[in-house]
């Protein structure tokens, strides 16, 4: 399994064209975890282009790695969906953009605080949620 953690890492390191499919090799690692349901069923392209519409940003930037708040909301937003809606380990969400499971967890906490908090951002989420809900993601 290790083997197949550092391929996964390794590809996404490089321009590949199969980066769909990468990226959900990664989810059927996970395979051993009996109590998750595995997500196969996710179109993660389509996820992206839901995140980047709603913060009017380009689906290419969900992917550079950098702090900018709406660039970092996107990832977060996608995390929050994945991890709460559709019970992807917190492992395997942070291996798609090359985060450490810690990243995950504080990308859904800093969603839940600025729903709470931000009525900008809770438009932006609500509307997300409502894009994935017609994408049926």
């Amino acid at each position: 399994m290790k083997l197949i953690e550092q391929f996964i890492k390794e590809e996404m390191l490089q321009e590949n064209p199969n980066w769909n499919y990468i990226r959900t090799m990664a989810a059927v690692v996970d395979k051993h975890n009996d109590r998750m349901k595995m997500p196969r069923d996710v179109n993660l392209t389509k996820l992206e282009q839901c995140a980047a519409s709603v913060l009017h940003i380009d689906v290419e930037q969900i992917r550079i790695r950098t702090r900018l708040r709406e660039i970092a909301y996107a990832r977060f937003f996608i995390w929050h969906f994945l991890v709460r809606k559709k019970y992807w380990r917190l492992e395997t969400a942070g291996l798609l953009y090359g985060y450490h499971h810690a990243s995950v967890i504080n990308g859904i906490k800093n969603v839940d605080n600025i729903v709470y908090n931000d009525d900008h951002y809770k438009k932006a989420y609500e509307n997300f949620v409502k894009l994935t809900i017609h994408h049926d993601l």
